[in-house]
């Protein structure tokens, strides 16, 4: 049960992730999050207008976290590091995230679910967004597809990572990849698409790897 986080607030929606990370939206209720953070059933209503005010700012914290993953995982391949480099590095740095916040991950696309024109959610889903462009921006003027838009382009690069992970977390893929004759493994995958995008596939970021506190 949480009961160290410094407000109420805090407390409910890391109640609602520890919820969805080992049930997933099943069963998911203001009075379950409620029983869990250790407050009355009535606590939540005095933070949040709703269950889903309340999983979207969930949801918001999952987008600020994913935009500290990418930056991580950036930061990991070091000054020297090229351009595409840097974007190959962001893209294992979104599966890491979506491997490590399973539950938060599904949320935070799952617009029927929570409050998605919340300020809060919009500006955070926006930041790690925009954050990618960024980053195709950079490798776009060190000639990787300068022909395409950037935005097209970070749109591109985004569904590849976000699909692999939204195939992976619940074994789908896994179970493909067998029937096709290969070993399933993730850091493998991942290097295949990062071919396939004609990104660097040796950096030093490892999907497997966990995100520095």
């Amino acid at each position: 049960m949480t009961s160290t986080r410094h407000t109420p607030r805090d407390r409910l929606v890391a109640a609602a992730r520890e919820h969805l990370d080992e049930h997933g939206l099943d069963g998911l209720s203001l009075r379950a999050i409620a029983r869990r953070a250790g407050v009355s059933h009535g606590a939540p209503l005095r933070h949040f207008a709703g269950v889903d005010h309340l999983l979207g700012a969930a949801a918001a914290q999952g987008f600020r976290e994913l935009y500290a993953f990418v930056a991580d995982a950036v930061d990991e391949v070091g000054e020297e590091a090229t351009e595409r480099e840097r974007l190959a590095a962001a893209a294992r740095g979104y599966v890491r995230f979506a491997m490590s916040s399973p539950g938060v991950f599904e949320l935070m696309f799952r617009h029927e679910r929570h409050a998605a024109q919340d300020e809060e959610l919009l500006t955070a889903g926006a930041d790690a967004f925009l954050q990618l462009v960024d980053l195709v921006d950079g490798a776009q003027s060190a000639g990787w597809r300068p022909e395409e838009h950037r935005g097209e382009l970070a749109a591109v690069v985004w569904s590849t990572a976000h699909g692999l992970a939204s195939l992976w977390l619940p074994g789908t893929m896994q179970s493909a990849v067998v029937l096709a004759g290969a070993t399933p493994r993730l850091d493998d995958v991942v290097a295949a698409a990062l071919r396939v995008l004609d990104l660097p596939v040796k950096t030093r970021t490892a999907v497997s790897a966990r995100r520095k506190d």
